[in-house]
């Protein structure tokens, strides 16, 4: 089993150490759904670019409040082999892979099932229960997104989800509010590498600097920084060290346009 859903991860790594990871290279990008978009980035009066041209979003935490749901599955995992979820499991496992979380999950249980038994299973219910309407909003970003595709902004979700994990969620949404969506399928290289987020930039056709990256997750911060994006942290979990570029808040919730516009320009 490779990659999965943009979950979990064992253990926990400096974000610094994963900014070292700015010089790889971008081979085997893929882009199989729609050719390059290559719309200016817009302007001011003045000719110069407003921040954020684009908006580009992680989805699993971010977007979608789906870590109750992963904790209530992994949880009734455990339980039906007779266990109980250790104190640290979350810190552990979060902002990786599922293929993370069913290694600590069979190394914790002692399950006969294989790696991908104990993904599907988990992912198949976490799957159903999302999948039914309404869409389960974050705190704060609903309410971005559409003031965000009122004003015309592009927007991009990057995920190292699966499309066949986010397609059902996603087909809750009104259609129109997102210009490309990134999944694991579409790069051969994944958050904290810059790939996936060079690849949104890529399809929007727009610098990276010009855009904003949200994310919940040190990979995923970490991945849009070393894009050279600026990046919004809203941690689901230990908070991140300082970095240039990199904001951090505790929700989005009451947050504007406007307040967006600021955190490019440095008022935050």
């Amino acid at each position: 089993m490779a990659g999965g859903p943009r979950r979990r991860r064992a253990g926990r790594l400096p974000l610094g150490w994963l900014l070292r990871l700015r010089g790889v290279h971008l081979a085997g990008l893929r882009d199989p759904d729609r050719p390059d978009r290559q719309a200016p980035a817009a302007v001011d009066g003045g000719g110069l670019v407003r921040r954020p041209a684009a908006v580009l979003w992680d989805f699993d935490g971010t977007l979608v409040d789906s870590e109750g749901v992963w904790k209530v599955m992994e949880g009734g995992f455990a339980a039906r082999h007779g266990f109980d979820l250790p104190a640290d499991y979350s810190e552990r496992t979060i902002g990786g892979t599922m293929r993370d979380t069913a290694i600590i999950l069979k190394d914790l249980t002692g399950t006969p099932a294989s790696l991908d038994e104990i993904a599907a299973e988990i992912t198949d219910g976490v799957v159903r229960t999302l999948a039914r309407p309404p869409f389960r909003w974050c705190a704060g970003a609903e309410h971005l997104v559409r003031e965000l595709a009122a004003e015309a902004v592009p927007q991009a979700i990057v995920t190292t989800s699966r499309r066949a994990f986010i397609d059902p969620m996603l087909s809750l949404l009104p259609a129109g509010l997102f210009d490309t969506v990134v999944t694991f399928e579409d790069t051969d290289r994944h958050k904290p590498d810059p790939a996936s987020y060079l690849l949104a930039c890529q399809r929007l056709g727009l610098a990276a600097t010009d855009c904003l990256v949200v994310e919940d997750s040190e990979p995923g911060m970490a991945s849009g920084l070393a894009a050279g994006c600026q990046v919004l942290g809203v941690p689901s979990g230990p908070q991140p060290p300082p970095a240039d570029r990199l904001t951090v808040l505790g929700t989005l919730a009451g947050l504007t346009v406007a307040d967006l516009r600021g955190l490019c320009r440095g008022d935050a």
